[in-house]
């Protein structure tokens, strides 16, 4: 199997899970000290990771066309930064303002509720 961001996503998550709450009561000072820094890093790698994993764009419309909507904005699933269409951002595969990676396969829904 490939290693691919989601897997590894989910590795991580399972090892800060287990390792979140683990104690030792006969832990001296230094290994109680030395398992929060693992416990910090498998959290900032698995927010890390996270950003990796391509999230689906949220399309807004602002308005009708015959009696269509019209989407031509998208939101980051993130952060809320708004894409316009024609803009030199629309399409990016990652968003400027929270660096998530994004996935603009989705069709925007049928009806006005985006």
């Amino acid at each position: 199997i490939e290693m691919t961001y989601k897997i590894a996503l989910e590795l991580m998550r399972r090892k800060y899970d287990a390792a979140k709450d683990y104690t030792d009561d006969h832990w001296e000072a230094a290994e109680r000290r030395e398992h929060r820094e693992y416990v910090e890093m498998l959290k900032k790698a698995v927010e890390a990771l996270e950003k990796q994993v391509p999230k689906a764009i949220m399309y807004h419309f602002d308005g009708y066309c015959d009696g269509t909507p019209v989407y031509d904005m998208a939101g980051c699933p993130c952060c809320g930064y708004n894409f316009y269409d024609g803009e030199h951002d629309w399409d990016m595969d990652v968003c400027p303002k929270c660096h998530q990676a994004l996935d603009w396969n989705v069709e925007p829904p049928k009806e006005g509720k985006a």
